[in-house]
Protein backbone atom coordinates (compact mmCIF):
# COMPACT_ATOMS: atom_id res chain seq x y z
CA UNK A 1 0.00 0.00 0.00
CA UNK A 2 2.89 2.15 0.73
CA UNK A 3 4.53 1.50 -2.74
CA UNK A 4 1.37 2.75 -4.30
CA UNK A 5 0.33 5.65 -2.71
CA UNK A 6 4.58 6.37 -3.33
CA UNK A 7 4.19 6.17 -6.51
CA UNK A 8 1.01 8.40 -7.03
CA UNK A 9 3.00 10.60 -5.31
CA UNK A 10 6.12 10.44 -7.71
CA UNK A 11 3.46 10.53 -10.72
CA UNK A 12 1.41 13.88 -9.80
CA UNK A 13 5.32 15.25 -9.25
CA UNK A 14 6.39 14.68 -12.53
CA UNK A 15 2.96 16.05 -14.13
CA UNK A 16 3.41 19.03 -11.71
CA UNK A 17 7.13 19.98 -12.85
CA UNK A 18 6.56 19.26 -16.30
CA UNK A 19 3.62 21.64 -16.62
CA UNK A 20 5.37 24.17 -14.63
CA UNK A 21 8.80 23.61 -17.28
CA UNK A 22 6.53 24.22 -20.15
CA UNK A 23 4.72 26.87 -18.76
CA UNK A 24 8.16 29.02 -18.03
CA UNK A 25 9.14 27.61 -21.27
CA UNK A 26 6.40 29.70 -22.98
CA UNK A 27 6.51 32.74 -20.51
CA UNK A 28 10.82 32.37 -21.68
CA UNK A 29 9.37 32.33 -25.56
CA UNK A 30 7.15 35.21 -24.64
CA UNK A 31 9.54 37.90 -23.33
CA UNK A 32 12.12 36.85 -26.09
CA UNK A 33 9.52 37.57 -28.50
CA UNK A 34 9.44 41.12 -30.61
CA UNK A 35 5.71 40.75 -31.63
CA UNK A 36 2.74 38.81 -30.43
CA UNK A 37 -0.38 37.57 -32.68
CA UNK A 38 -4.25 36.80 -31.64
CA UNK A 39 -6.59 35.22 -33.87
CA UNK A 40 -9.60 37.46 -33.49
CA UNK A 41 -12.70 36.56 -35.51
CA UNK A 42 -13.41 33.94 -38.05
CA UNK A 43 -15.63 35.18 -41.08
CA UNK A 44 -17.64 32.36 -42.81
CA UNK A 45 -20.43 34.91 -44.61
CA UNK A 46 -18.73 33.63 -47.67
CA UNK A 47 -18.28 30.31 -47.06
CA UNK A 48 -16.55 28.24 -48.60
CA UNK A 49 -13.96 31.36 -48.40
CA UNK A 50 -12.91 31.45 -44.84
CA UNK A 51 -11.24 34.69 -43.80
CA UNK A 52 -9.18 34.72 -40.44
CA UNK A 53 -8.49 38.62 -38.99
CA UNK A 54 -5.40 38.09 -37.10
CA UNK A 55 -3.87 41.12 -34.49
CA UNK A 56 -0.56 41.80 -34.65
CA UNK A 57 1.05 43.95 -31.86
CA UNK A 58 4.86 45.11 -31.74
CA UNK A 59 6.19 46.85 -28.85
CA UNK A 60 7.41 50.68 -29.11
CA UNK A 61 10.42 51.02 -30.31
CA UNK A 62 11.20 47.73 -32.18
CA UNK A 63 11.61 47.47 -36.05
CA UNK A 64 8.66 47.62 -38.65
CA UNK A 65 7.51 44.08 -38.46
CA UNK A 66 5.90 43.03 -42.42
CA UNK A 67 4.05 39.83 -42.56
CA UNK A 68 4.35 37.84 -45.58
CA UNK A 69 1.49 35.04 -46.50
CA UNK A 70 4.45 32.56 -45.68
CA UNK A 71 4.90 33.97 -42.73
CA UNK A 72 1.47 31.90 -41.41
CA UNK A 73 0.39 28.69 -41.55
CA UNK A 74 -3.15 27.95 -40.89
CA UNK A 75 -4.66 24.29 -40.56
CA UNK A 76 -8.62 23.19 -40.40
CA UNK A 77 -8.74 19.96 -38.80
CA UNK A 78 -5.17 19.75 -38.90
CA UNK A 79 -4.94 20.17 -42.66
CA UNK A 80 -3.00 22.69 -43.95
CA UNK A 81 -4.67 25.46 -46.23
CA UNK A 82 -3.21 27.77 -48.76
CA UNK A 83 -3.59 31.19 -48.60
CA UNK A 84 -5.09 33.26 -50.99
CA UNK A 85 -4.69 36.83 -49.73
CA UNK A 86 -3.14 38.76 -47.42
CA UNK A 87 -4.34 42.25 -46.16
CA UNK A 88 -2.83 44.27 -43.73
CA UNK A 89 -4.62 47.43 -41.65
CA UNK A 90 -3.28 49.81 -39.03
CA UNK A 91 -5.59 50.47 -35.88
CA UNK A 92 -3.47 52.77 -34.42
CA UNK A 93 -4.25 56.44 -36.10
CA UNK A 94 -1.27 58.15 -37.94
CA UNK A 95 0.41 60.41 -36.40
CA UNK A 96 1.74 64.47 -37.46
CA UNK A 97 5.55 65.16 -35.72
CA UNK A 98 7.78 68.01 -36.75
CA UNK A 99 11.45 67.32 -35.55
CA UNK A 100 13.13 70.67 -34.77
CA UNK A 101 16.84 70.48 -34.65
CA UNK A 102 19.40 73.14 -33.35
CA UNK A 103 22.15 73.59 -35.57
CA UNK A 104 24.01 76.88 -33.91
CA UNK A 105 27.14 77.13 -32.91
CA UNK A 106 26.82 76.12 -29.27
CA UNK A 107 25.28 72.78 -30.97
CA UNK A 108 28.96 71.90 -32.40
CA UNK A 109 30.90 71.63 -28.70
CA UNK A 110 31.36 68.34 -27.02
CA UNK A 111 28.37 66.92 -25.70
CA UNK A 112 30.63 66.11 -22.35
CA UNK A 113 30.96 67.89 -18.81
CA UNK A 114 32.25 71.33 -19.15
CA UNK A 115 34.64 70.46 -16.52
CA UNK A 116 35.82 68.14 -18.42
CA UNK A 117 39.62 68.79 -20.03
CA UNK A 118 39.75 65.59 -22.40
CA UNK A 119 37.00 65.78 -24.62
CA UNK A 120 38.52 64.05 -27.45
CA UNK A 121 36.35 61.41 -29.38
CA UNK A 122 33.68 62.40 -27.98
CA UNK A 123 30.65 63.32 -30.65
CA UNK A 124 29.38 66.69 -30.63
CA UNK A 125 25.89 67.78 -29.41
CA UNK A 126 25.19 67.73 -33.12
CA UNK A 127 25.97 64.43 -33.51
CA UNK A 128 24.30 63.09 -30.98
CA UNK A 129 20.97 65.00 -31.75
CA UNK A 130 21.50 63.91 -35.32
CA UNK A 131 21.65 59.75 -34.11
CA UNK A 132 18.77 60.01 -31.79
CA UNK A 133 17.03 61.18 -34.05
CA UNK A 134 17.83 58.38 -36.52
CA UNK A 135 16.96 56.16 -34.11
CA UNK A 136 13.55 57.21 -33.58
CA UNK A 137 13.04 56.97 -36.60
CA UNK A 138 13.96 53.94 -37.36
CA UNK A 139 10.56 53.34 -35.11
CA UNK A 140 8.13 54.98 -36.59
CA UNK A 141 5.51 52.74 -39.00
CA UNK A 142 6.31 53.77 -42.45
CA UNK A 143 3.68 55.16 -44.62
CA UNK A 144 1.49 55.29 -41.39
CA UNK A 145 3.55 58.23 -39.48
CA UNK A 146 4.67 61.31 -41.14
CA UNK A 147 7.71 63.55 -39.72
CA UNK A 148 8.84 66.95 -40.94
CA UNK A 149 12.25 68.13 -39.97
CA UNK A 150 13.12 71.80 -39.72
CA UNK A 151 16.31 72.54 -38.96
CA UNK A 152 17.26 76.11 -37.25
CA UNK A 153 20.18 78.48 -36.63
CA UNK A 154 19.85 82.74 -37.35
CA UNK A 155 17.01 80.96 -38.94
CA UNK A 156 14.41 78.50 -39.81
CA UNK A 157 14.55 76.02 -42.94
CA UNK A 158 12.17 73.49 -43.80
CA UNK A 159 14.37 70.63 -44.47
CA UNK A 160 11.66 68.23 -45.64
CA UNK A 161 7.90 68.62 -46.33
CA UNK A 162 5.56 66.47 -43.95
CA UNK A 163 5.91 62.66 -45.32
CA UNK A 164 5.59 59.48 -44.20
CA UNK A 165 9.00 58.47 -46.51
CA UNK A 166 11.94 58.77 -43.76
CA UNK A 167 14.70 57.58 -46.12
CA UNK A 168 15.50 60.75 -47.42
CA UNK A 169 16.63 62.26 -44.01
CA UNK A 170 19.95 60.89 -43.82
CA UNK A 171 20.59 62.33 -46.28
CA UNK A 172 19.02 65.78 -45.39
CA UNK A 173 21.05 65.37 -42.30
CA UNK A 174 24.41 64.73 -43.48
CA UNK A 175 23.92 67.96 -45.05
CA UNK A 176 23.01 69.86 -41.43
CA UNK A 177 26.33 71.73 -39.94
CA UNK A 178 27.01 73.50 -36.95
CA UNK A 179 27.04 77.57 -37.46
CA UNK A 180 25.75 80.77 -36.69
CA UNK A 181 23.06 81.97 -33.73
CA UNK A 182 19.79 80.12 -32.57
CA UNK A 183 16.37 81.30 -33.57
CA UNK A 184 14.64 79.04 -30.92
CA UNK A 185 11.12 80.56 -30.06
CA UNK A 186 11.19 81.41 -33.90
CA UNK A 187 11.49 78.12 -34.71
CA UNK A 188 9.28 76.68 -32.03
CA UNK A 189 6.45 79.42 -33.06
CA UNK A 190 6.43 78.58 -37.21
CA UNK A 191 6.71 74.41 -36.12
CA UNK A 192 3.32 75.10 -34.12
CA UNK A 193 1.88 76.85 -36.41
CA UNK A 194 2.10 74.49 -39.42
CA UNK A 195 1.00 71.78 -37.07
CA UNK A 196 -2.17 73.17 -35.83
CA UNK A 197 -3.72 72.06 -39.15
CA UNK A 198 -3.27 68.31 -38.40
CA UNK A 199 -5.94 66.56 -36.72
CA UNK A 200 -5.73 67.26 -33.21
CA UNK A 201 -4.71 64.03 -30.37
CA UNK A 202 -2.17 62.89 -33.59
CA UNK A 203 0.92 66.14 -33.81
CA UNK A 204 3.80 66.70 -31.77
CA UNK A 205 6.52 68.92 -31.83
CA UNK A 206 10.19 67.28 -31.21
CA UNK A 207 13.08 69.51 -30.40
CA UNK A 208 16.71 69.39 -29.68
CA UNK A 209 18.17 72.56 -28.62
CA UNK A 210 21.17 73.71 -26.38
CA UNK A 211 18.40 76.37 -25.06
CA UNK A 212 20.13 79.54 -26.51
CA UNK A 213 18.03 82.00 -28.31
CA UNK A 214 19.64 85.04 -28.55
CA UNK A 215 18.53 85.47 -32.91
CA UNK A 216 15.18 84.76 -31.90
CA UNK A 217 12.55 88.20 -32.33
CA UNK A 218 9.84 86.35 -30.57
CA UNK A 219 9.37 85.93 -26.79
CA UNK A 220 8.32 82.61 -24.76
CA UNK A 221 5.11 84.39 -23.78
CA UNK A 222 4.19 84.38 -27.29
CA UNK A 223 4.59 80.59 -27.29
CA UNK A 224 2.47 80.27 -24.04
CA UNK A 225 -0.38 82.32 -25.62
CA UNK A 226 0.06 79.88 -28.72
CA UNK A 227 -0.03 77.08 -26.50
CA UNK A 228 -3.78 78.01 -24.80
CA UNK A 229 -5.05 77.61 -27.76
CA UNK A 230 -3.53 74.24 -29.33
CA UNK A 231 -3.42 70.54 -27.71
CA UNK A 232 0.35 69.85 -29.63
CA UNK A 233 2.27 68.29 -26.78
CA UNK A 234 6.39 69.52 -26.83
CA UNK A 235 9.08 66.80 -25.90
CA UNK A 236 11.75 69.28 -25.76
CA UNK A 237 15.39 67.90 -24.65
CA UNK A 238 17.72 70.59 -23.84
CA UNK A 239 21.68 69.36 -24.75
CA UNK A 240 23.17 71.98 -22.07
CA UNK A 241 24.23 70.88 -18.32
CA UNK A 242 21.99 73.96 -16.90
CA UNK A 243 18.61 73.80 -17.12
CA UNK A 244 16.04 76.44 -18.55
CA UNK A 245 13.05 77.04 -16.87
CA UNK A 246 11.24 78.33 -19.55
CA UNK A 247 11.71 75.68 -21.35
CA UNK A 248 10.99 73.47 -18.85
CA UNK A 249 7.65 75.42 -18.43
CA UNK A 250 6.90 75.49 -22.17
CA UNK A 251 6.84 71.71 -22.29
CA UNK A 252 4.65 71.08 -18.90
CA UNK A 253 2.12 73.28 -20.26
CA UNK A 254 1.72 71.37 -23.57
CA UNK A 255 1.40 68.45 -21.78
CA UNK A 256 4.51 67.04 -23.23
CA UNK A 257 7.94 66.47 -21.25
CA UNK A 258 11.48 67.83 -20.75
CA UNK A 259 14.94 66.39 -20.70
CA UNK A 260 18.20 67.78 -19.47
CA UNK A 261 20.35 65.51 -21.72
CA UNK A 262 23.35 64.56 -19.57
CA UNK A 263 24.67 61.92 -22.55
CA UNK A 264 23.93 60.44 -25.27
CA UNK A 265 22.48 57.76 -24.01
CA UNK A 266 20.12 59.53 -21.91
CA UNK A 267 18.70 61.35 -25.18
CA UNK A 268 18.55 58.32 -27.60
CA UNK A 269 16.38 56.71 -24.23
CA UNK A 270 14.07 59.85 -24.12
CA UNK A 271 13.23 59.32 -28.20
CA UNK A 272 12.32 55.66 -27.92
CA UNK A 273 9.99 56.40 -25.03
CA UNK A 274 8.16 58.89 -27.23
CA UNK A 275 7.59 55.47 -29.88
CA UNK A 276 3.90 54.27 -29.78
CA UNK A 277 3.51 50.55 -30.22
CA UNK A 278 2.00 48.82 -33.40
CA UNK A 279 -0.78 47.35 -33.74
CA UNK A 280 -1.98 45.78 -37.07
CA UNK A 281 -5.00 43.67 -38.32
CA UNK A 282 -3.81 41.14 -40.62
CA UNK A 283 -7.30 39.33 -43.12
CA UNK A 284 -5.98 36.14 -44.25
CA UNK A 285 -8.33 34.86 -46.77
CA UNK A 286 -8.14 30.40 -47.66
CA UNK A 287 -10.67 28.21 -49.25
CA UNK A 288 -12.26 25.25 -46.95
CA UNK A 289 -10.66 21.97 -47.93
CA UNK A 290 -14.17 20.90 -46.83
CA UNK A 291 -16.47 23.15 -49.04
CA UNK A 292 -20.00 21.26 -48.13
CA UNK A 293 -21.50 22.52 -44.99
CA UNK A 294 -22.15 19.94 -42.24
CA UNK A 295 -23.02 19.58 -39.12
CA UNK A 296 -19.19 19.35 -37.48
CA UNK A 297 -17.73 21.61 -35.52
CA UNK A 298 -14.02 22.97 -37.66
CA UNK A 299 -11.06 23.30 -36.19
CA UNK A 300 -8.51 26.27 -36.88
CA UNK A 301 -5.04 26.32 -35.51
CA UNK A 302 -2.88 29.70 -36.71
CA UNK A 303 0.59 29.25 -35.90
CA UNK A 304 3.38 31.81 -37.24
CA UNK A 305 6.99 30.77 -38.55
CA UNK A 306 8.81 33.24 -37.23
CA UNK A 307 10.39 33.02 -33.76
CA UNK A 308 10.19 36.95 -32.38
CA UNK A 309 6.35 36.60 -33.40
CA UNK A 310 4.66 34.71 -29.93
CA UNK A 311 1.11 33.52 -30.71
CA UNK A 312 -1.05 34.51 -27.62
CA UNK A 313 -4.01 32.77 -29.27
CA UNK A 314 -4.11 31.09 -32.31
CA UNK A 315 -6.95 28.57 -31.83
CA UNK A 316 -10.41 29.02 -33.23
CA UNK A 317 -13.30 26.93 -34.83
CA UNK A 318 -16.63 27.02 -36.63
CA UNK A 319 -19.16 25.28 -37.63
CA UNK A 320 -21.57 25.17 -41.21
CA UNK A 321 -24.58 23.39 -40.80
CA UNK A 322 -26.42 22.66 -44.04
CA UNK A 323 -30.13 23.73 -44.01
CA UNK A 324 -30.69 20.21 -46.32
CA UNK A 325 -30.18 18.44 -42.91
CA UNK A 326 -31.92 19.88 -40.57
CA UNK A 327 -35.33 18.24 -39.96
CA UNK A 328 -38.77 19.77 -41.98
CA UNK A 329 -40.94 21.26 -39.62
CA UNK A 330 -44.41 19.70 -40.32
CA UNK A 331 -47.00 21.57 -42.27
CA UNK A 332 -49.52 23.75 -40.90
CA UNK A 333 -53.00 21.66 -41.13
CA UNK A 334 -55.63 24.14 -41.56
CA UNK A 335 -58.48 22.03 -42.03
CA UNK A 336 -57.84 19.94 -39.03
CA UNK A 337 -57.66 23.22 -37.35
CA UNK A 338 -61.47 24.21 -38.79
CA UNK A 339 -62.48 20.69 -37.80
CA UNK A 340 -61.75 20.97 -33.95
CA UNK A 341 -62.81 24.99 -33.25
CA UNK A 342 -65.37 24.82 -36.14
CA UNK A 343 -67.82 26.19 -33.66
CA UNK A 344 -65.49 28.62 -32.09
CA UNK A 345 -65.11 29.91 -35.83
CA UNK A 346 -69.15 29.83 -36.26
CA UNK A 347 -69.77 31.69 -33.60
CA UNK A 348 -67.63 34.63 -33.98
CA UNK A 349 -68.49 35.01 -37.76
CA UNK A 350 -72.22 35.07 -36.98
CA UNK A 351 -71.04 37.61 -34.57
CA UNK A 352 -69.12 40.15 -35.78
CA UNK A 353 -72.27 39.58 -39.07
CA UNK A 354 -74.49 40.57 -35.93
CA UNK A 355 -72.26 43.45 -35.27
CA UNK A 356 -72.22 44.75 -38.72
CA UNK A 357 -75.95 45.13 -39.11
CA UNK A 358 -76.13 46.86 -35.85
CA UNK A 359 -74.11 49.89 -36.95
CA UNK A 360 -76.21 50.11 -40.10
CA UNK A 361 -79.40 50.02 -38.43
CA UNK A 362 -77.89 52.62 -36.00
CA UNK A 363 -76.30 54.80 -38.90
CA UNK A 364 -79.92 54.63 -40.65
CA UNK A 365 -82.07 55.76 -37.54
CA UNK A 366 -79.58 58.79 -37.04
CA UNK A 367 -80.08 59.60 -40.73
CA UNK A 368 -84.06 59.51 -40.69
CA UNK A 369 -84.05 61.32 -37.11
CA UNK A 370 -85.78 65.10 -37.68
CA UNK A 371 -83.86 68.08 -37.05
CA UNK A 372 -85.41 70.09 -35.04
CA UNK A 373 -84.81 74.01 -35.26
CA UNK A 374 -84.66 76.31 -32.30
CA UNK A 375 -85.56 79.49 -33.43
CA UNK A 376 -84.23 82.28 -30.54
CA UNK A 377 -86.90 85.23 -30.31
CA UNK A 378 -85.68 88.91 -30.08
CA UNK A 379 -85.91 90.90 -26.87
CA UNK A 380 -87.53 93.58 -27.67
CA UNK A 381 -85.00 96.35 -27.48
CA UNK A 382 -82.73 94.76 -29.96
CA UNK A 383 -83.52 95.54 -33.86
CA UNK A 384 -86.32 93.17 -35.04
CA UNK A 385 -84.94 93.28 -38.65
CA UNK A 386 -82.15 89.68 -38.05
CA UNK A 387 -83.26 86.96 -37.06
CA UNK A 388 -80.92 84.61 -34.83
CA UNK A 389 -81.10 81.14 -35.02
CA UNK A 390 -79.27 78.36 -33.43
CA UNK A 391 -79.21 74.66 -34.69
CA UNK A 392 -78.71 71.14 -32.98
CA UNK A 393 -77.87 69.37 -35.84
CA UNK A 394 -77.46 64.93 -34.61
CA UNK A 395 -75.99 64.11 -38.62
CA UNK A 396 -73.89 66.65 -39.39
CA UNK A 397 -72.80 64.94 -42.51
CA UNK A 398 -75.69 65.45 -44.31
CA UNK A 399 -76.33 69.99 -44.59
CA UNK A 400 -79.97 70.94 -43.33
CA UNK A 401 -81.88 73.76 -44.70
CA UNK A 402 -84.00 76.07 -43.24
CA UNK A 403 -86.48 77.92 -45.22
CA UNK A 404 -88.88 80.88 -44.25
CA UNK A 405 -92.34 80.61 -46.43
CA UNK A 406 -94.99 83.21 -46.70
CA UNK A 407 -98.56 82.63 -45.75
CA UNK A 408 -99.42 81.60 -49.24
CA UNK A 409 -96.68 78.74 -48.95
CA UNK A 410 -93.64 80.47 -50.95
CA UNK A 411 -90.47 80.30 -50.01
CA UNK A 412 -89.02 83.87 -49.46
CA UNK A 413 -85.78 83.48 -47.25
CA UNK A 414 -83.62 80.59 -46.70
CA UNK A 415 -80.62 79.45 -45.13
CA UNK A 416 -78.08 75.93 -45.34
CA UNK A 417 -76.65 74.58 -42.53
CA UNK A 418 -73.25 72.38 -43.92
CA UNK A 419 -70.63 70.64 -41.56
CA UNK A 420 -70.37 71.84 -38.07
CA UNK A 421 -72.53 75.67 -38.37
CA UNK A 422 -74.74 75.21 -36.21
CA UNK A 423 -75.88 79.44 -36.02
CA UNK A 424 -77.48 81.61 -38.39
CA UNK A 425 -78.66 85.30 -38.77
CA UNK A 426 -81.04 85.70 -41.82
CA UNK A 427 -82.58 89.47 -42.32
CA UNK A 428 -85.59 90.51 -42.42
CA UNK A 429 -85.78 94.07 -42.95
CA UNK A 430 -86.98 92.98 -46.69
CA UNK A 431 -90.15 91.39 -45.85
CA UNK A 432 -93.64 92.77 -45.74
CA UNK A 433 -95.28 92.67 -42.62
CA UNK A 434 -97.65 89.63 -42.20
CA UNK A 435 -97.58 85.72 -40.82
CA UNK A 436 -94.41 83.56 -41.86
CA UNK A 437 -93.83 79.51 -41.46
CA UNK A 438 -90.79 78.28 -41.10
CA UNK A 439 -89.40 74.39 -41.91
CA UNK A 440 -86.43 72.26 -41.51
CA UNK A 441 -85.46 70.07 -44.63
CA UNK A 442 -82.55 67.56 -45.12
Amino acid sequence: MNDYIRLVLLCVGALLLGTQARAQQAAVVESEALASARLVEVDTSAFPEIRLRVEVNTPAGSAPLTLEPSHFEVREDGQEVNLQQLEAQSLTPPSYSIALLDHGAAMGRAFADPAAEDTAGLPSRLQAAKLALMQWLAGLQPRHDSVMLMAFAGEVDVNTEMDGNTAQLPKVFDAISAEGGSALYDAMLQALQVLQYYPTGQTSLLVLTTGESGASTHTPDSLLQLLTHLQIPIYLAQLEPQPDSLLLQLAQNSGGQYLLAESPEALTDFFEQLLRPRQLMYELTYLSPAPQPDTSLRSIQLSLKLPHVFVEDGMAGYRMIDPASLPASPAFDWQALAREHALLIGGGLLALLLLFLLLRWIRKRADANLIEPAIVKMPEEVNKNVMRIRMAIPYKNKPAKFTIYSAGGKPVKDFIFKGTKRRARIRLKDLPDGTYKCDLSN
